[in-house]
């Protein structure tokens, strides 16, 4: 449950017991990134217990507000979102993606790794881009990951659906980078 006075979130932990766990096992600290493993106390007659759910989340120190629930900073998202880079590394596919309002008129976003070298960034814009930020965008998509890839970009007026949807997403304008 979101905080109703900080933009932090409380786990409701008087019906569940929840650990953020490192790779090794090992139990994270405030301001570390964990995966998400979860213990039913109240379902009795099919407990889950150490339950992997495959998110991950950044625990946080105690609120502010008071209570004295275990909190979370931010909630990352599932382990089969991270891209997987050609070094075995893995990131969240969110670089630049907060920003990119900042940049343009950008309504909703994609990122689709099509090999491990090839990201695809879809952006749905609210207008055409101009030039100046067709660039800026194009900047902060191609400078993020950390090693070689070819990034492409597509932009368009067109909302984005769901692959059983029957809208399909048309690019307007595409741009590939390579490093």
């Amino acid at each position: 449950v979101q905080c109703p006075e900080h933009p932090t979130y409380h786990v409701q932990s008087e019906g569940v017991f929840v650990e953020f766990l490192a790779a090794d096992g090992a139990p994270c600290g405030a301001g570390e990134v964990g995966r998400i493993v979860a213990t039913d106390l109240t379902n009795f007659a099919s407990p889950l217990i150490r339950y992997e759910i495959g998110d991950y989340a950044e625990l946080g120190e105690p609120c502010p507000c008071g209570r004295g629930l275990p909190v979370l900073n931010r909630i990352l998202g599932r382990s089969r979102n991270m891209l997987r880079l050609p070094s075995g590394d893995q990131l969240w596919p969110i670089f630049g993606l907060p920003r990119f309002p900042q940049v343009a008129p950008v309504r909703q976003s994609q990122v689709v790794q099509k090999s491990l070298d090839t990201l695809e960034v879809r952006l749905v814009t609210a207008r055409p881009l101009d030039v100046d930020e067709e660039q800026r965008l194009r900047e902060m998509i191609c400078g993020a990951p950390s090693e070689r890839a070819s990034v492409q970009a597509e932009s368009s007026g067109r909302r984005m659906s769901p692959p059983h949807g029957s809208a399909r997403f048309r690019p307007e304008r595409s741009a590939a980078c390579r490093r």
